[in-house]
């Protein structure tokens, strides 16, 4: 993995994290993330269609050209599921049908009622509600000033091919 790539993955979990605690907001967000397209050297890629993804080459030099290959399923199958619901922690799980052949699974399923996904760890649930749950004002505000220090840190680096201490 190049150190583009790093660095940008590591940059976008980072705002992820922020956007999750509220320490940024979604427009904030948009904004450095499009800052850190141009430090890496690569324009933004294009707002694509409403529940479409935008790829973008992060590779040196132009990317490798694809070649169209027509797919024409092989040894194509459906296996219909079972009809009673598997029930674990207040809801239920049906698995409809499997279709699958060389190329592709789909599994078609069913949940109703949706099952209470805290209740298998309330350990683990209960730490990470202390973690998001700021404990003073300027909680959110000090996450803030640690991430914008990283990285800015990380674009320099980016940038100057260097660590920067």
């Amino acid at each position: 993995m190049s150190r583009r790539v790093r660095t940008l993955a590591a940059f976008d979990s980072t705002l992820e994290a922020l956007r999750y605690v509220n320490a940024i907001s979604e427009e904030e967000s948009t904004q450095w993330r499009e800052k850190m397209w141009r430090a890496i050297g690569v324009g933004p890629p294009e707002a694509g269609e409403s529940g479409t993804v935008q790829l973008a080459y992060l590779g040196e030099g132009e990317p490798p050209r694809s070649e169209r290959i027509d797919l024409v399923p092989q040894y194509p199958r459906k296996v219909t599921g079972p009809s009673e619901a598997l029930e674990a922690f207040g809801g239920c799980l049906r698995v409809v049908d499997v279709e699958y052949d060389d190329s592709v699974t789909v599994i078609r399923w069913q949940i109703a009622p949706t099952p209470d996904v805290d209740a298998p760890f309330p350990e683990l649930t209960a730490a990470l509600e202390e973690d998001i749950t700021p404990g003073t004002s300027s909680h959110a505000e000090n996450l803030r000033l640690d991430w914008l220090g990283s990285s800015l840190r990380i674009n320099l680096e980016a940038v100057r091919g260097a660590p920067v201490h």
